[in-house]
């Protein structure tokens, strides 16, 4: 173990209860003006009620000193003497009693995580211990850290992300207005591309990881400093990129040039996120420029990349490996990453039913699926696979189950603010379209939580959400493939009640002037709903099941 500067500080906690918000404002302010120690020495003093025994020797250590610059991979450890059924979780947050966490991971049973800071200062650590999914709070330990700068003069510091070779930080010290961060190759003179615009900071410095870079390729980097109605331009630095890693087979790319006379398609880059791929490699996400060169990837096993989240970070489903290993899609954990990979938050199937059944929710999730989205109120919105034992529905005599779904809000803690639970709003006797059920054959399906005798009647597949839209409007849109509808859901910014306003296609809310002679007009077993901003049209991709036979 590392010794720290400055001790970790623990006691044992009742419910997760913690000092006043003025003692750890104090704390805060001691430790802007550089004391540390009376900092730490006043949160030791605040008497706090004792948790469980098993929970008095919580101790949280970190495999580096306090005091690492910028950029700098870290790797925080819970130590408890308590059961091998604990679960653990971490919170980050700047000193400043004030801010939230920036990097979270929920109740899970890894002791340790990682993190790399990208700004200068003081942080408290927290871990936070329970001694099973569904044990309250039972003890806790924190730790200060301090993250010092890379760039303490005036010039800019370049160097290749910890653990990404195709991942770059870029660290700028403190100026006024705003900055932005160009890259271009080295040679060539080519056009420079901004990849950051956001604000400086007047009192410290502050890293960017830059992606989008070829393996073993010189970039140079420079950034605009802008301010005042001026523009200063950093002298550029050159990086060279390292090379793709051993024992990670990436797919093989097929380019196929467009034909003189056809317009370049308006991107740069593509990023692929695939669940299965024909030669047996292990899927994960990746992005390819236009000539099919990898220029990003996250190497995780079963990560399924699903939108952005913040600027520079994106959304995943990690999928259950033992369930990828026959086949099967089924996603436990819920993952927020940045460029380089590093995890800003995360939760699982495991602890939201845990918050769920706190709060007296009827509804329990068996996984995740299909689609997270971020909200400009800094939500998160994610579907969720449910199920419900219920007899007499939808032709069957006798008990049935239906495999549901659920909308699950988040708020910027990741805990739960909102739900929608299909069974409370839409209709049970309306059977799928096409009649899906999750037989063993049906690998799409998860494997089912109320089914045990595995003989007919199987699970039926009853809506197969998956795609969500947040509207101007404050109301969500939500795609039930196998319903062959697009209902509108009352979300009303997080306040609605979750009525269904409205059901788009066959046998919905409204008629649909079709071409002379088309038996089918309306779309069927429908993927993804965007909406063209200049017009308000929603664009769907109809997939026509309907229609055409295997589709």
């Amino acid at each position: 173990m590392v010794r720290q500067p400055w001790r970790s500080f623990r006691r044992g906690r009742g419910r997760g209860l913690r000092e006043p918000a003025w003692v750890r404002t104090m704390a805060g302010l001691l430790l802007a003006r550089g004391w540390p120690l009376l900092a730490t020495a006043l949160l030791l003093w605040w008497p706090l009620p004792t948790g469980t025994a098993a929970m008095e020797t919580v101790r949280l250590t970190a495999d580096r000193p306090s005091g690492q610059p910028v950029g700098t991979d870290i790797r925080f450890t819970a130590l408890v003497a308590g059961t091998a059924d604990s679960r653990y979780r971490f919170e980050i947050a700047p000193a400043d009693a004030l801010s939230r966490p920036t990097h979270l991971r929920d109740y899970a049973q890894q002791p340790t995580f990682t993190w790399a800071p990208l700004v200068e200062g003081w942080y408290r650590v927290r871990v936070i211990v329970k001694e099973g999914p569904s044990a309250p709070p039972g003890g806790e330990a924190r730790l200060w850290y301090q993250v010092r700068p890379r760039a303490p003069g005036r010039r800019p510091h370049l160097m290749l992300a910890p653990d990404h070779p195709l991942v770059a930080l870029y660290s700028l010290p403190p100026c006024e207005g705003l900055f932005q961060v160009q890259v271009r190759p080295v040679g060539g003179e080519q056009p420079w591309t901004t990849v950051v615009h956001r604000p400086c900071q007047r009192d410290r410095t502050q890293g960017v990881w830059i992606g989008g870079l070829a393996s073993q390729a010189a970039y140079e980097v420079r950034a605009l400093l802008l301010a005042g109605g001026q523009v200063t331009v950093t002298d550029s630095q050159t990086i060279v990129t390292g090379p793709l890693p051993d024992g990670v087979t990436f797919p093989a790319q097929t380019v196929v040039v467009p034909p003189a006379g056809v317009a370049r398609p308006p991107v740069d880059l593509l990023v692929q996120s695939v669940m299965s791929r024909p030669d047996g490699g292990r899927p994960f996400p990746l992005a390819t420029a236009l000539d099919g060169q990898v220029v990003w990837y996250y190497g995780e096993r079963g990560a399924l990349l699903l939108r952005p989240g913040d600027p520079g970070q994106f959304l995943l489903h990690i999928v259950d490996l033992a369930a990828l290993d026959q086949g099967r899609i089924v996603s436990t954990v819920l993952r927020e990453i940045d460029l380089a990979g590093y995890t800003r938050r995360e939760t699982t199937v495991e602890s939201l039913n845990a918050q769920l059944a706190a709060r007296g929710y009827a509804t329990r999730l068996s996984g995740f699926h299909h689609e997270a989205i971020r909200l400009p109120s800094g939500h998160t919105l994610t579907l969720a696979y449910t199920e419900r034992l219920l007899s007499d529905v939808q032709g069957f005599r006798g008990p049935v189950v239906l495999l549901g779904t659920a909308i699950i809000d988040l708020d910027p803690l990741w805990q739960v603010a909102w739900v929608w639970d299909a069974f409370d709003h839409l209709d049970v006797n309306r059977r799928a379209v096409l009649g899906e059920e999750c037989t063993p054959e049906n690998l799409s399906c998860p494997p089912s939580m109320l089914d045990r005798d595995g003989q007919p009647p199987w699970p039926q597949d009853w809506l197969h959400a998956n795609a969500l839209l947040a509207l101007p409007d404050g109301h969500l849109l939500l795609s039930l493939r196998n319903q062959d509808w697009i209902v509108k859901i009352a979300y009303g910014h997080g306040t609605g009640d979750g009525r269904v306003l409205w059901r788009l296609g066959r046998e919905g809310d409204f008629a649909l002037e079709a071409p002379a002679g088309e038996p089918e007009p309306w779309f069927s077993h429908q993927h993804d709903l965007a909406l063209v901003p200049a017009t308000g049209r929603l664009v769907v991709y109809d997939n026509g099941n309907t229609r055409c036979a295997g589709a």
